[in-house]
């Protein structure tokens, strides 16, 4: 994660378990994700859209100084929808093959 930080993020980046779970890594097993998808691929897409979020270049509402809300798209392996979350019926149903 070195990278990240050389890249994106000027403090350190922290995220609640729950997220981790539900975005980064919901599956049991690594062999389990979907095809072309990693940990690392998976959370520097949550920390990439957080950081077009703070400098503005995609939608984003701020609660207050420490929230900040922001869309993403996600593969989840709970279809049991939380509060937060709405399913887009334009994005396809099937991740598309790598590379595609």
């Amino acid at each position: 994660m070195g990278e990240m930080r050389r890249q994106l993020m000027k403090w350190p980046l922290a995220v609640t378990a729950t997220a981790f779970h539900r975005y980064v890594w919901p599956i049991d097993e690594e062999q389990d994700l979907p095809p072309c998808q990693s940990l690392e691929g998976r959370f520097w897409d949550v920390a990439w859209m957080f950081h077009a979020a703070v400098k503005g270049t995609v939608p984003a509402r701020q609660l207050d100084p420490c929230n900040l809300l922001f869309d993403f798209y996600c593969i989840v392996a709970d279809p049991a929808l939380s509060s937060n979350e709405t399913i887009d019926a334009t994005a396809g149903s099937r991740p598309e093959e790598c590379g595609s």
